[in-house]
Parts: C-alpha cells; sequence; structure tokens
C-alpha cells in the first residue's frame, strides 16, 4: 500500500508561526494574483449586484479583505480546516461588519447547501487539497444556479497528473514535508463535465513582476527568461502552471445528487 501524501493543513499546523506571518504578509503586500483576479471579476459578474461571497481554503481571510477594499457591499464568508488562522483573522478584521469567518473543511460544505452562494472562491488551495474531486464536488453543490465557482490552481497542457514531495528543510515545525499537485486541464475539464458543468474557461496568470528568491522556505520567486518573460519557482520547483477556472453553474442539478 502507497504511503498517504503529506498534507498542506499537517505542514500548515506544524509551521503554524511561519504560515500566519506569511498570510499577515498578504495584508500589507496585495498578491499579484489577487489583483488579477480583481481585474477579472468585471468581466464575469454584474459587480454592482450584491454578491454573497465563499472563500474556501480563506487563510486568515486576506482574499476577501481585499475583495472587499474594491466591492464593500458584497458579503463574504470565509472558511479554512486551519482554526488557528480563522482566530487570526477574526481579530484582524474583527471591525469589518461584512466579513464572517468560519473552521471548515473544504471536502464537506454540506451545512451551506441551505443557502448556496452567488460566488465561490477556491482560491490557490484546490493542489493541496487530500480529495480534490470531493472538495470540487462540495464547492458546486453549494454555488447557486447562474452563480460562478472561480478556481485558481495548477493545470498543465498534458494529459498527465503530477505529484511532487517537497521537503521544506528551513521549516521550523516537525512536518516538513508537503504535497504540491499538477492538475491535467483536460482532465479536469472532463471532471467538471460529469458534475453537470456546461462551460468552463481558463485564464492564464502571468506573473508581472520580479519575485526575488527567498532565503528559506516555499515562497515563490522568478527566473527571467527571453523577451521579459518570466517562470515561477517554489523550493527549486517549476509552478509556472496557474490558472483561473470560471465556471457559471447551469440549471442542471449536480450529477451526484
Amino acid at each position: 500500500m502507497n504511503p498517504k501524501p503529506p498534507l498542506y493543513r499537517d505542514y500548515i499546523e506544524s509551521n503554524f508561526k511561519d504560515y500566519r506571518e506569511y498570510q499577515r504578509r498578504a495584508l500589507s503586500q496585495e498578491p499579484e494574483m489577487t489583483k488579477f483576479l480583481k481585474k477579472l471579476l468585471p468581466c464575469w459578474l454584474n459587480t454592482e449586484l450584491p454578491y454573497r461571497l465563499l472563500d474556501i481554503g480563506c487563510g486568515n481571510g486576506n482574499t476577501c479583505f481585499h475583495l472587499n477594499s474594491q466591492h464593500p457591499h458584497w458579503y463574504y464568508v470565509g472558511v479554512d480546516v486551519v482554526s488557528g488562522l480563522i482566530e487570526d483573522g477574526r481579530h484582524l478584521f474583527s471591525n469589518i461588519e461584512n466579513l464572517r469567518l468560519e473552521v471548515a473543511d473544504a471536502h464537506y460544505l454540506e451545512s451551506f447547501s441551505e443557502e448556496p452562494f452567488d460566488v465561490v472562491l477556491m482560491w490557490r488551495v484546490l493542489q493541496g487539497l487530500e480529495n480534490w474531486k470531493q472538495a470540487l464536488r462540495s464547492a458546486y453543490s453549494i454555488t447557486k444556479p447562474g452563480g460562478h465557482l472561480i478556481i485558481s490552481t495548477l493545470l498543465n497542457d498534458a494529459d498527465v497528473d503530477l505529484s511532487i514531495i517537497m521537503r521544506d528543510y528551513s521549516a521550523s515545525g516537525d512536518i516538513k514535508d508537503v504535497t504540491l499537485r499538477i492538475f491535467s486541464e483536460a482532465q479536469f475539464r472532463a471532471y467538471c463535465m460529469e458534475l453537470g458543468v456546461q462551460t468552463v474557461t481558463f485564464e492564464k496568470f502571468n506573473m508581472p513582476i520580479a519575485l526575488p528568491r527567498p532565503e528559506r522556505g516555499l515562497n515563490t520567486y522568478t527566473v527571467d527568461l527571453m523577451e521579459g518573460n518570466k517562470i515561477q519557482l517554489a523550493g527549486g520547483a517549476l509552478v509556472d502552471h496557474w490558472k483561473i477556472a470560471h465556471i457559471i453553474k447551469g440549471d442542471l442539478t449536480d450529477a451526484n445528487n
């Protein structure tokens, strides 16, 4: 029997102080991918409407925080399985009345089924989950008919899924291994069709700025190529496959319901 792959959840909890600081830095230094999301949303949504948005795997809620600066008339719910990050976010954002943070597992979101969301966000989280298909099914099930499911993850053009075990020797906790997955875009699309999705589109994210190589850890950095192009790496692994999947939920019910 193959050993169970190391999970991002375990890595984060074991190295919580470091990851909390990483999440806090994202408040003062808005991630470029979040800026990219803010540019895409007006292309996909009527942003004047009072949407309810669920951010799955929200960390401390920093993505909701940045979205709220542009769309303060929306109502945000953020969920994460790491309770310490939720507690930190509640402390940081206690004055934001239209943001609620809860502890929840991305694989099991049935508690939200009675009041589904206009927009469901899975931002840089799917590639670190134990069962991505179950998590995607769960997210789709709590998206309103006509609503939007938006996912940023690592997708390649081959008919191959990759699973990389990364060992962070600089990690302060006992758990130093973490699994990073890069999905086949074709297989990802096929599974969306199984769920009843009629249309899924993809936008490639290209890092617009140079990121210096960190002294330690798995943080992303860039390497310059010819003609001003850049590639992204994390811990020495190529992670230049970031794409944003946009799914509009039709009137069809989930094929697995």
